[in-house]
């Protein structure tokens, strides 16, 4: 949305009303919204580039985001409505700082890891964009295995907003859970698996703020593991989950308890 803004403010002069878009900072959006002020003497002339710039992002993003598409609606003074709607208009430089804030902003996959081939390592995404009488809240979701990583993306975020006359709040922080290559637990949940199953597990390592993370932070030189059920479309509003999965979770982790109980682990 800002890259369609910015492409389409360089040609005509128009003025930000609210931008919104997104429902959890953690989850990736699958839709966004602008109000924007513009003299009716260019509204064709918007409107044609508004039709250009969506067919080009059309094409660009077909094999991703087959369901893309840009609709726009025009909406007089007196037909809005006061009670509902944010009716104050930005001025030139509040609205450039936004577009231009948005559209340099970091977002997706930022690092891939140097050990484990095809494993994100720092990523983020804006998870809610939203606007109301006085500012502009932007709410990203910043991820990495290596704390060093994270906090550099972070003063990164902090030095864009800064730039814009903005600034930063960091809430909900997760700690790094950095993979380790020897993990008792690990090779004990490997052998109660093949014995359950007839086949070795697929151990992963992913990308992810997981609870984990937040242990492993507290506890020196902690061993710890994360499984879970099938989850297909994870954290966007399709997401699901498996019920044979949960069942089956359930059986290995019985096993395992009953495992290490035997073991005295």
């Amino acid at each position: 949305m800002s890259k369609i803004l910015k492409s389409a403010r360089e040609k005509v002069d128009f003025k930000l009303i609210k931008i919104n878009g997104g429902l959890k900072d953690n989850a990736i959006p699958v839709a966004s919204t602008a109000e924007i002020a513009v003299k009716n003497s260019d509204l064709k002339i918007l409107s044609a580039i508004l039709d250009k710039t969506a067919e080009t992002a059309r094409l660009k993003y077909i094999n991703t985001d087959p369901d893309f598409k840009l609709n726009t609606q025009i909406i007089l003074p007196e037909d809005i409505d006061k009670n509902n709607n944010i009716n104050i208009i930005m001025d030139n430089l509040s609205t450039k700082r936004v577009i231009d804030f948005l559209s340099n902003a970091p977002d997706g996959v930022q690092a891939m890891d140097e050990n484990i081939p095809g494993f994100v390592k720092t990523s983020l995404n804006l998870g809610i964009l939203e606007t109301d009488l006085e500012q502009i809240r932007a709410m990203f979701c910043v991820r990495s295995g290596v704390t060093e990583d994270k906090l550099n993306l972070t003063e990164k975020l902090k030095n864009l907003a800064m730039n814009q006359g903005g600034y930063i709040e960091i809430q909900g922080d997760y700690p790094a859970w950095e993979y380790k290559a020897d993990s008792p637990l690990r090779d004990l949940c490997e052998r109660v698996f093949y014995r359950q199953y007839g086949h070795a597990p697929k151990i992963e390592a992913i990308h992810a703020g997981l609870e984990c993370g937040l242990f492993a932070g507290k506890i020196p030189d902690l061993d710890c593991i994360s499984i879970g059920p099938d989850l297909p479309e994870i954290h966007t509003p399709r997401e699901k989950m498996s019920i044979q999965s949960v069942k089956r979770v359930w059986a290995f982790l019985l096993e395992v308890l009953r495992v290490m109980a035997d073991e005295k682990i």
